[in-house]
């Protein structure tokens, strides 16, 4: 069990809608495109990436390793220089923050309830 760990979630508003009008090429173009911006962009910093899935990215800090309270800092970090980023190349991005409890097997319900909730919505 991890007493305090910070998650950010971020994904691409209207991807759904996007999708629908877009050529296949166009689709991998763009998720390849946020995949690396998550990849270059959280590599100086304390965070972890547990899971990415279509245009849906889940990083963690204060996990695996503890970090104090650092893993606030970090992922808002994290969180600033992705949405930046993101502005720059013309992405809807949306990110959401969490701070609290979490045991390993956490992770992995949290993320298959998000992907519900956006296919949903």
């Amino acid at each position: 069990m991890f007493d305090c760990v910070t998650i950010l979630f971020g994904d691409l508003y209207g991807f759904a809608d996007y999708v629908q009008t877009a050529s296949p090429m166009e689709v991998t173009k763009i998720l390849n495109d946020v995949e690396v911006m998550f990849d270059t962009t959280l590599v100086d910093l304390d965070v972890y990436k547990v899971e990415a899935v279509g245009d849906t990215n889940m990083v963690a800090s204060g996990v695996p390793e503890r970090n104090g309270n650092n893993h606030i800092r970090e992922i808002c970090i994290l969180s600033r220089r992705l949405l930046t980023q993101a502005l720059a190349r013309n992405i809807s991005l949306r990110t959401g923050i969490h701070t609290g409890k979490a045991s390993p097997s956490d992770f992995s319900h949290l993320f298959k309830i998000k992907i519900k909730i956006q296919y949903i919505l």
